[in-house]
């Protein structure tokens, strides 16, 4: 986080690259830049995208102009990125954050300007991305690796997730040394597998451990950890998880009147929702068969398999 907050403070750096295997933490990362960045004084505006691998250009456009308070009346792709071009232009210091970015796009389809324009501005672009050579094509100033977890980093992650001790049972200490140590120094799935199975007894625990021993990764080279457990294991808690990761990221209310939201999904893509102009990027839900007891599960970089 040092690292990309010096690089967005160079003013010889107009776009900043982050790169970093899925479940790694960028979008998190970048997340806390912006609100740092934002505090500091050192943007007056951050706004935030979702560009994922199959990019919805009009979604994209209407998620910035949206947090810039500007109404998009253009019907076509190029209107709309022709004013939201205009308004950008037309401001100082804004960061504009494009996370997970698949392939080298046009930005000035969505309606970013040029780096020079942008840099004329005290503009700056920071993105997040799986592979390197994504930043180069984009033509990155300052790439920046995101890497795993040291085993111990991975540890304390977990045991402040799971709001348990261990340190009484030696047992339960080993097991959970397991566990975690499977989630491959991955934030995400430290923190969903510590939640889960936090206020678990001991075998479910070994059952954890023995899943997460026999699973194996659908993308390797994405960093996700498959667990080959039966929808059915995760269907109570997830449910749970997944009302209070809302009302934490909402701060009101139980949860019930956004459990809609979740199980309505068709598929799994990201939940995108804005509360006083701060976007939250809460999870991937799907819609899953609930008279089989499948429940509805929340993808923190844990797929099922």
């Amino acid at each position: 986080m040092d690292k990309v907050m010096k690089a967005l403070q160079d003013d010889e750096v107009t776009v900043v690259g982050v790169y970093g295997m899925g479940g790694i933490g960028k979008t998190t990362m970048v997340e806390h830049v912006g609100a740092q960045a934002c505090n500091t004084g050192l943007f007056d505006h951050v706004i935030m995208a979702v560009v994922s691998q199959s990019p919805d250009f009009r979604k994209i456009q209407g998620t910035l102009a949206d947090l810039l308070e500007l109404k998009l009346e253009g019907e076509t792709e190029v209107g709309r990125a022709r004013i939201l071009q205009k308004e950008i232009i037309s401001r100082n210091k804004i960061l504009i954050i494009l996370d997970d970015i698949w392939e080298m796009i046009d930005l000035s389809r969505i309606g970013i300007p040029s780096y020079g324009q942008l840099q004329r501005r005290n503009s700056k672009v920071l993105l997040t991305t799986r592979r390197f050579n994504v930043c180069h094509s984009m033509e990155s100033q300052s790439s920046i690796p995101l890497n795993i977890l040291s085993e111990e980093d991975s540890w304390k992650l977990f045991v402040k997730k799971a709001r348990k001790s261990f340190e009484n049972s030696t047992n339960f200490y080993d097991i959970a040394r397991k566990v975690a140590r499977e989630c491959a120094g991955l934030p995400v799935a430290l923190i969903a597998v510590a939640r889960a199975l936090g206020d678990k007894d001991l075998d479910e625990w070994k059952e954890a451990a023995r899943r997460l021993k026999a699973s194996q990764p659908v993308h390797p080279e994405d960093g996700r950890v498959v667990l080959k457990y039966h929808a059915s294991y995760f269907a109570a808690y997830s449910q749970r998880i997944m009302i209070s990761q809302l009302r934490t990221c909402w701060g009101m209310g139980s949860g019930k009147d956004y459990f809609n939201i979740a199980t309505h999904c068709k598929k799994p893509e990201p939940l995108l929702i804005q509360r006083s102009s701060t976007l939250k990027l809460l999870a991937c839900f799907w819609r899953v068969n609930m008279t089989n007891r499948l429940g509805c599960m929340m993808s923190f970089g844990i797929w099922p398999y």
